[in-house]
C-alpha cells in the first residue's frame, strides 16, 4: 500500500483499498494502521480508505449471498 501511495496518491490508496477489501478487510486495516503510525498516511486517508474496504467488503458479500 506505500508504494501505490507513493505513485498515485490518495487516489490510489482509496482504490486499493476498495479491491483488497472485497475479500479481506483486516489486510487493509492492518496497514493502513501500520502506515498511518509511520506518518506514510494522514489519519483522514487511513480511516478513509478502511471505510471504503469496509463498505466493498459489505457490497460484495451482499452479493454474494443472493
Amino acid at each position: 500500500m506505500a508504494w501505490i501511495g507513493e505513485a498515485f496518491g490518495t487516489r490510489g490508496v482509496y482504490a486499493l483499498s476498495i479491491a483488497a477489501g472485497l475479500t479481506e478487510v483486516s489486510a487493509v486495516a492492518l496497514s493502513t494502521a501500520e502506515l498511518a503510525g509511520k506518518d506514510g498516511l494522514t489519519v483522514d486517508t487511513a480511516w478513509r480508505a478502511l471505510l471504503a474496504a469496509t463498505m466493498a467488503n459489505l457490497v460484495f458479500k451482499g452479493i454474494v449471498a443472493m
